[in-house]
């Protein structure tokens, strides 16, 4: 079982991790784009 401190050291943690931003080269994000539309067009189709 998880001590409580324990668990508050997570949440300070994520806390912390919360305020960064990735910051992706153009091409990189625009193939992810991509990716995430198809994902979502066949989630669709596959609805239909």
């Amino acid at each position: 079982m998880y001590r409580l401190d324990h668990n508050q050291d997570i949440v300070e943690l994520l806390e912390k991790l919360k305020g960064l931003r990735a910051e992706y080269p153009a091409e990189l994000l625009s193939a992810r784009r991509f990716s995430f539309v198809r994902l979502v067009n066949r989630y669709i189709i596959a609805l239909l």
